[in-house]
């Protein structure tokens, strides 16, 4: 992963690099403490930046994760569209967006354990389960 943080880090301006190691830090820290423990305080010691540093990029905690989210969204669409240009056919564009999208937000999902409770605690419902067999069987 610091590879990657250094590889993408060399293509930002100033700001973008601070931004995006101000994400991944945050990234590290939900993914131990989930949201409702993690402060402002945290990431920024994850990160080496001063708590102004933060507030001078991200409004609150919940701004930074939102952020996350909508990269780790835009990271799954990215997945599945090079997936669906795999084959010709609707049937197994449809298949082929299906069984990426889910087996990224599984694997993202899994990531984040402790806000996936926080989030199942703040709001209960009951969402329908799809799984990968049920796709592959549904031939």
């Amino acid at each position: 992963m610091k590879t990657k943080l250094v590889e993408k880090s060399n293509d930002m301006n100033k700001d973008e690099k601070v931004k995006f190691e101000i994400l991944e830090a945050a990234r590290k820290v939900f993914q131990k403490w989930g949201i409702n423990k993690t402060t402002m305080e945290d990431i920024a010691a994850e990160s080496g930046k001063g708590k102004s540093t933060l507030y001078y990029y991200f409004k609150s905690k919940h701004e930074i994760f939102e952020e996350i989210a909508q990269n780790e969204i835009q990271k799954i669409s990215n997945i599945a569209l090079n997936k669906i240009n795999l084959v010709m056919s609707p049937k197994e564009k449809l298949k082929n967006y299906l069984t990426s999208t889910l087996t990224e937000l599984k694997n993202t999902v899994s990531l984040y354990p402790l806000v996936m409770g926080e989030v199942k605690g703040n709001k209960p419902r009951t969402i329908p389960t799809i799984t990968l067999a049920a796709l592959s069987n549904s031939e």
